[in-house]
């Protein structure tokens, strides 16, 4: 299971320098932070910011060692991460994600929130039904420290009354990714109910 925190992949980087590269999105700054060892990468986590400016303050912020760099891992997943901000279809494999940062909690709900296909929605209280875990207050706490934003599509976790709920790199955003995966609204800004898992 790829969020066992003694898997393989997190052996290998935990001792691997951090590097940190950026791509541009029509809606924002997209930040992937990694390690490597040999050939091998492991994404450790990806940013999604207003401007250059604060994305690179971010991630100094969290990876004050980190140094920018550029390979083939990192620049074909930021390649999907951008696809799927633009509208685009793009599925990531969990092989090559470095786990170490995500809480015991978020491991239980994680795999739970992946299986939500695109053009679907999910409400916290459900997600944290379907996961056995915590409370819909919790799953929402969960959702907001995700690491992996795109790939562990937290986007698709809503409120119970249809509203879009929140979103670390702002509701706009959050919107806009749901409408790019065929999600649609009432004249309220309410999820239409059809669209919920």
């Amino acid at each position: 299971m790829p969020f066992s925190r003694s898997g393989d992949i997190c052996h290998i980087f935990r001792m691997s320098k951090t590097k940190y590269g950026l791509a541009r999105s029509s809606s924002c700054f997209i930040g992937a932070v990694w390690a490597e060892s040999g050939t091998a990468v492991g994404i450790i986590r990806i940013y999604l910011f207003k401007d250059r400016s604060s994305a690179v303050k971010g991630i100094k912020k969290d990876f004050p060692k980190a140094i920018r760099g550029r390979c083939g891992g990192e620049g074909r997943l930021l390649k999907k991460v951008r696809l799927c901000l633009e509208g685009e279809k793009a599925s990531f494999g969990t092989r090559d994600i470095v786990w170490d940062r995500v809480s015991d909690f978020q491991r239980r709900i994680f795999p739970v929130l992946m299986s939500v296909p695109r053009g679907k929605v999910i409400t916290y209280k459900r997600l944290a039904r379907l996961a056995g875990t915590g409370s819909a207050r919790a799953v929402g706490g969960a959702m907001a420290k995700n690491p992996l934003p795109v790939i562990v599509p937290c986007h698709r976790v809503v409120g119970a009354s249809r509203d879009i709920g929140g979103f670390q790199p702002g509701r706009s955003l959050k919107r806009k990714l749901l409408e790019s995966e065929g999600i649609r609204f009432d004249r309220q800004g309410k999820i239409l109910k059809r669209f919920f898992a």
